[in-house]
């Protein structure tokens, strides 16, 4: 594709690659490659991480990085994964006030979300393997699962705050890219932790 500009100064020739990146060659010897997005009546303009080429062919605000390679922009791909777990336990939370329907002995069938975040790796096109997750998360399922929270170690009262960082301290040296825990106590009350 050539453009012209009204003045016929200069030039600009645009070849689109599959993956739809341009790259634009001028008389100055400028060399863009971005992202690219075609709009109605033949016009378009160019968008890489925000920045806005119009069809002039002239940046608005800051110039974007030159020679970007297809790998750099497959690196800048994030993105969270979540695995569920459940299990079953009884607990009671003996801090509560006198009366307090929780501080009585009672069960849940509590539901954990494990969630991590980072970069995909272009060459699997993944950020974890779920299996990495659910090994991970094994022996804590194992000592949480139809036990009585209170007799462990660090959950003497087992919250659902507590509990989320309880599993988070164990998780976390095993599964580095870990973002948050999800607990949920009952289908309509979670608590998120995210580290701290």
């Amino acid at each position: 594709m050539i453009w012209r500009r009204r003045d016929g100064e200069c030039r600009r020739r645009f070849s689109v690659s599959g993956l739809g990146e341009v790259r634009g060659f001028s008389n100055n010897l400028f060399y863009y490659q971005y992202q690219m997005l075609v709009v109605d009546s033949g016009a378009f303009g160019e968008y890489r991480r925000g920045v806005q080429v119009p069809s002039e062919g002239r940046p608005v605000g800051r110039r974007p990085p030159s020679r970007v390679s297809r790998q750099a922009l497959e690196k800048e791909v994030n993105v969270e994964l979540t695995k569920e777990f459940r299990f079953e336990a009884a607990h009671r939370l003996p801090l509560l006030p006198e009366g307090h329907k929780c501080r009585r002995l009672h069960g849940h069938s509590f539901r954990v979300e494990v969630r991590v975040f980072g970069e995909v790796d272009p060459e699997s096109g993944m950020l974890l393997d779920y299996g990495r997750i659910k090994e991970a998360f094994a022996p804590i399922h194992e000592r949480l699962d139809h036990t009585y929270l209170n007799e462990i170690e660090g959950l003497e009262n087992p919250t659902s705050e507590t509990l989320a960082e309880w599993i988070w301290k164990r998780l976390k040296p095993s599964l580095p890219q870990l973002h948050a825990i999800v607990v949920h106590e009952t289908c309509t009350a979670c608590c998120v932790y995210r580290g701290g």
